[in-house]
């Protein structure tokens, strides 16, 4: 018997071979097949791939919108104005003055304004002794505001109001008490 448990032996130990060299070559074939795997561009995985592809587009885009013009928004301020009465009386008789009214309207430090075009409506109230309204249209640097009146002798409230006809209508109030 120990012919038969040698052939035994001999087969078992080929067998064993044979068994280890498959599970090898087997091991070989996963390892080179986990090597390329069939996803991905040349062998590479698609998300590195990806990743990269999306961080270059925002730095191109972004580097593109930097270097586009940009727009300039200008705000400005509605317009300094002011009011500057001047005014001469001269005594007519013991009981009336012939005073003359000048009202020059001063838009940024400037009468009148730097445009030619600015015009201004004025319209002067008196009130005191008497009752006196008079209007001023279409005032300008050209044709300024120039009132002569003769009038009684007193105290009077003088309200002056400048209309502006720019963009939009803005009125602007001198207010005070003069005596003549």
């Amino acid at each position: 018997m120990p012919s038969q448990t040698l052939a035994f032996v001999i087969v078992g130990l080929f067998a064993m071979i044979f068994f280890l060299v498959y599970i090898l070559l087997k091991q070989q074939l996963a390892f080179k097949r986990y090597q390329h795997p069939k996803y991905g561009f040349l062998g590479k995985p698609l998300l590195g791939m990806v990743s990269t592809a999306v961080i270059l587009a925002g730095l191109i885009g972004g580097v593109f919108l930097v270097n586009q013009k940009t727009t300039t928004f200008t705000t400005k301020a509605d317009l300094n104005i002011s009011l500057n009465l001047d005014k001469s009386c001269v005594p007519v008789d013991s009981n009336n003055v012939s005073c003359n009214f000048k009202i020059t309207p001063i838009l940024d430090g400037i009468p009148y304004g730097n445009a030619s075009d600015n015009q201004f409506n004025v319209y002067w109230n008196f009130s005191g002794i008497r009752q006196i309204m008079y209007s001023e249209i279409t005032r300008t640097k050209v044709s300024p505001s120039n009132l002569n009146i003769t009038i009684p002798k007193g105290n009077y409230h003088l309200v002056v109001i400048v209309s502006y006809n720019k963009v939009n209508t803005k009125n602007f109030t001198l207010d005070q008490q003069i005596i003549l």
